[in-house]
């Protein structure tokens, strides 16, 4: 249902789906505007250097558990950002786990409903 949850609670489900944003953005559009995610996720262990894009292991669909995509933190707050979120937060801390906090803007971008990469496509 759009925009009516004031929180949502996603934890140890991001790195289990095939399309992490695709599916932080159906969270989004479940959130009422100013609505809050908390997320829970697996993590891994390798950093980027700095400047360079964050990580984000692809274990694909054959290896137990199903995992398929596991981020660096700084993967993770890309992932909300591009979902559409704002005031991102992600703990760098307790491996291999970290936790994220992040808002529905109360206005945003209609495209973002869609799940689409830009808002040309259509």
């Amino acid at each position: 249902m759009d925009g009516a949850y004031d929180v949502v609670v996603v934890s140890g489900v991001l790195y289990h789906v095939s399309d992490p944003v695709l599916a932080l953005r159906r969270t989004l559009n479940a959130l009422a505007p100013g609505g809050a995610l908390l997320a829970e996720t697996a993590i891994i262990d390798a950093r980027a250097p700095p400047g360079a894009p964050p990580l984000t292991e692809y274990w694909g669909a054959k290896r137990p558990g199903y995992n398929r995509h596991v981020p660096e933190p700084r993967a993770l707050a890309t992932w909300l950002e591009d979902a559409g979120f704002e005031d991102v937060r992600v703990t760098d801390g307790g491996r291999p786990r970290s936790l994220a906090a992040a808002r529905r803007p109360r206005a945003y971008a209609d495209f973002l409903r869609a799940g689409f990469a830009s808002p040309d496509l259509c």
